[in-house]
């Protein structure tokens, strides 16, 4: 270990297993959800504060998620959309 770095507490709690290694994270302007995408093809959402329930997503890739970004969802609901790219040549 260098000299002078330690271990640190994680600035967020534990967001829990992944079924490979995540390539892509993205958190929502408003800090409410992280997505993250892994190099199975798997992309979740978890709600940081801890209360509600994610939303349920409609795809995964067939390889690597390599990105992900929130954007305002159209219509003016005051909602959000994911988009995910990846590997297998997709946008989700």
């Amino acid at each position: 270990r260098a000299r002078g770095v330690g271990r640190r507490e994680p600035a967020v709690p534990s967001l829990g297993g992944s079924s490979d290694e995540v390539g892509a994270l993205a958190i929502d302007a408003a800090g409410e959800h992280v997505a993250i995408g892994d190099d199975s093809g798997e992309v979740r959402v978890v709600n940081l504060d801890g209360d509600s329930q994610p939303p349920e997503l409609d795809a995964a890739h067939g390889s690597i998620c390599a990105c992900l970004a929130f954007r305002p969802a159209g219509g003016g609901g005051g909602g959000l959309e994911l988009l995910s790219g990846g590997t297998d040549a997709f946008a989700v």
